[in-house]
């Protein structure tokens, strides 16, 4: 509900890159229209609203499986208006940064993460995204990043947009941390403290 996620995902993005990994940062709040994130976190019960929002979700969802089955095909959003088409042009030409050079060379392309930054405050949205990688055989793990209500109200004042009080609070009371208890799935998660800066070495811990 702040900048801090964001600012995690760049710096693990540029961690991997000294390991010579590609990646690429899929920022949620680029790739999915603004509209889809306010219906979510309102109270409105509007059938229709809340049908549009999922959409959006799974309509991104799939143009990452389609980028994961063969990124070297450019695949557009399946649905024009439910993904950003430029953000998300973006993404696959960070994740792809690279491979070129490496094709020519005869050499197996380096690794690739992905990293997925979003709320995915209900278990059900991460289970998607963890059923995605079993699909594709690929590695799993998620990051919770737990931060008081207090100290995302006053980040999100600090944002050139901020989005309104009422959306923050609605959103905290959604919020399902990873139980792997509950979940065996969850079992690779990590959860870090943001009320306060994160340290360097809690960021590499999530490389």
């Amino acid at each position: 509900m702040d900048g801090r996620k964001s600012t995690l995902g760049r710096r693990v993005s540029a961690l991997a890159a000294e390991r010579g990994w590609r990646s690429s940062v899929l920022h949620y709040d680029d790739l999915i229209p603004e509209y889809a994130f306010r219906v979510a976190a309102s109270e409105d019960n509007n059938t229709q609203a809340q049908t549009d929002w999922k959409l959006c979700r799974q309509s991104l969802l799939q143009c990452i499986e389609n980028f994961l089955r063969d990124p070297r095909v450019p695949s557009d959003p399946p649905d024009p208006g439910r993904v950003n088409d430029d953000a998300w042009r973006r993404c696959i030409r960070d994740a792809l940064l690279g491979e070129e050079e490496e094709a020519t060379e005869e050499v197996q392309p380096s690794p690739m993460l992905l990293l997925l930054d979003d709320n995915f405050y209900y278990p059900s949205m991460r289970y998607e995204v963890y059923q995605l990688a079993r699909k594709c055989s690929l590695g799993f793990c998620q990051v919770f990043l737990d931060c008081s209500v207090q100290s995302c109200t006053r980040r999100n004042q600090e944002r050139a947009n901020p989005l309104p009080t009422d959306v923050i609070l609605a959103m905290s009371k959604r919020l399902e941390p990873p139980n792997p208890q509950k979940n065996p799935w969850e079992r690779n998660s990590i959860t870090l403290n943001n009320s306060e800066h994160l340290s360097e070495m809690e960021m590499r811990l999530t490389v």
